[in-house]
């Protein structure tokens, strides 16, 4: 009998502190957003969700860490375009042209330059692909890096850092265009 009365005792009280685990949670996330509201400063008519707020909070200078997904895809496609580079400097290094600063870069590919270039560029792209990208820990949760993409999708806002404060600031687009515009008139007004 006093078994199965402490197996009981026990669930009782792994499920308190569950329950004061979560409870701990939920008022420290609600903490952080009162926190976040503070810092930024929102003068759109848009309403921001509590995910943007605290993407906002971090500040204008704040880097997310990149995905994993597609990184080694990305380094051999920029490779490639080093390696290309290098190509087009060893075959027109001796050319001294001057070129106009508006001119459209090239896409002409050289298919071979010198052994000993080739031969590196071949060494380098070996070690390159048997690279394994290292993991690492992700600095923001997943609602915030989905409200990343939701304020770069819409396009009537804009974001800038407060001119007295360190705070963030969101505006409606149309209402700096409209300011601008009568400030515009204004100044004509003055002139004549």
């Amino acid at each position: 009998m006093a078994r199965r009365f402490n197996v009981h005792m026990k669930k009782k009280k792994y499920g308190k502190r569950q329950r004061n685990k979560v409870a701990m949670q939920q008022s420290k996330i609600k903490f952080q957003i009162k926190q976040a509201k503070q810092h930024v400063v929102n003068l759109s008519m848009k309403t921001l969700t509590d995910n943007e707020y605290l993407l906002l909070s971090k500040g204008l200078k704040f880097i997310p860490a990149p995905a994993l997904k597609g990184a080694k895809n990305d380094l051999m496609r920029d490779f490639n375009e080093f390696a290309r580079k290098l190509r087009c400097k060893f075959l027109f290094y001796s050319k001294n042209e001057n070129i106009h600063p508006f001119r459209e870069n090239s896409k002409y590919e050289p298919h071979y330059s010198c052994d000993a270039l080739e031969n590196y560029i071949f060494q380098t792209k070996h070690e390159l692909s048997s690279m394994q990208p290292r993991r690492f820990r992700d600095n923001l949760k997943p609602g915030e890096r989905s409200s990343i993409s939701s304020l770069l999708r819409d396009k009537s806002i804009l974001i800038k850092k407060a001119d007295k404060s360190n705070n963030v600031v969101v505006l409606d687009k149309e209402y700096l265009l409209i300011r601008s515009l009568s400030a515009i008139t204004i100044a004509s007004l003055h002139k004549s």
